[in-house]
C-alpha cells in the first residue's frame, strides 16, 4: 500500500494495484484448483479403499 500511496500519478497507482490484484486472483484460482484435486483424490481413495478411515 505504501508503494501505491507514494506513486506519482494515478495511472501508476492503478497499475501497481492491478498487478497486486491479478496476483491475488491467480493465487485464489490456484487454491481452488488445489482443493479440487484434493477432493478428487479423496473420492478416488474412498472408491478404491472404502473401509479406510484416512479418506473420510
Amino acid at each position: 500500500m505504501f508503494t501505491v500511496i507514494k506513486s506519482e500519478t494515478p495511472e501508476e497507482a492503478d497499475g501497481i494495484l492491478r498487478k497486486v490484484m491479478n496476483k491475488a486472483n491467480l493465487a485464489n484460482e490456484d487454491w481452488g484448483t488445489i482443493q479440487t484435486i484434493i477432493s478428487y483424490g479423496k473420492l478416488l481413495g474412498k472408491l478404491t479403499f472404502p473401509e479406510a478411515v484416512i479418506f473420510n
